[in-house]
């Protein structure tokens, strides 16, 4: 079963906050670096990505270690995760869809028994011909927003890599662990934990 975040007496008020109070703060998908740069600042650092042509730049503002990844100078994935390691809360995740829609209704996904999908894990999806997914992993306290576009151009990314299990596999692992480690709040030389990379929804509408 699936419902919009919407919906439900008991999300009004914290949707209505929301709306008024948090929706302009937040970066949203497909701007660009100068947009992204003006919410939240110089980057304090950038990586490249495991996807061909596109990089990642992380930044600190508003009390979240952010890290937003660009291709073509615009934004593809948005990470999001506490900067005091704190989890995110009800009000803090809608907040982010809500400036995330692409003028798309957000539609929650029901994600308990499904294949490969640890629990914990809360999923969010757009109804449009160019859907949005949205995760944010319990475990971690890690939020992340992208498009299905994208999701595919990294599976078939890390299927190529892992193929050649070249030098290049390695280096990208390594850059992971970076991105992984500075959205936990580490020093960018320790160890982070595992951060969902892909959606586990598949193309086509979501599950029921």
């Amino acid at each position: 079963m699936t419902k919009s975040i919407a919906s439900g007496p008991r999300l009004l008020g914290v949707l209505l906050f929301v709306l008024l109070f948090s929706h302009s703060a937040v970066a949203r998908l497909s701007e660009t670096e100068a947009e992204v740069q003006a919410r939240y600042g110089y980057p304090v650092f950038i990586l490249p990505s495991p996807v061909e042509a596109s990089l990642t730049k992380c930044y600190l503002a508003g009390g979240y270690s952010i890290a937003v990844t660009y291709m073509k100078g615009r934004s593809v994935r948005e990470t999001f995760a506490k900067a005091d390691k704190s989890k995110l809360t009800e009000k803090d995740i809608l907040s982010l869809l809500q400036g995330n829609t692409g003028g798309a209704v957000w539609i929650q996904q029901d994600l308990a028994g499904q294949k490969n999908v640890p629990n914990g894990l809360l999923g969010w999806r757009t109804i449009d011909d160019q859907p949005r997914v949205a995760l944010y992993d319990e475990r971690t306290q890690a939020f992340f927003v992208t498009t299905q576009r994208f999701i595919n151009q990294t599976n078939t990314a890390n299927r190529r890599k892992a193929a050649k299990a070249s030098r290049g596999a390695v280096a990208s692992r390594d850059e992971e662990r970076l991105l992984r480690s500075f959205l936990n709040g580490n020093s960018l030389l320790g160890a982070g934990r595992d951060l969902p990379t892909s959606s586990p929804a598949r193309n086509g509408a979501p599950s029921k």
